[in-house]
């Protein structure tokens, strides 16, 4: 099964930035949302985990963490060169 990035599954559902940021709780505001469809802000774990709980699976944390361009597990670059 293939599984959709957010900003597919808000389109496909038909659903706004600021709806979608109202079904999470605590709620977001559509900027927030909007922060992380552009990838100028991260989603964080927790969030990650309502939004797989939302979509049924099918915006998954993995899709989520791939979204911030960083492999999943990658060391952060402090780390890396120790």
């Amino acid at each position: 099964m293939w599984f959709m990035k957010l900003r597919e599954y808000l389109a496909q559902e038909k659903i706004t930035q600021a709806a979608f940021g109202g079904m999470l709780c605590p709620s977001v505001s559509q900027g927030k949302v909007n922060h992380w469809l552009n990838g100028t802000r991260r989603v964080s774990l927790v969030e990650a985990i309502q939004i797989q709980r939302v979509t049924n699976n099918k915006v998954t944390v993995f899709d989520l963490a791939m979204c911030s361009g960083e492999p999943v597990g990658a060391a952060p670059e402090a780390v890396q060169g120790a």
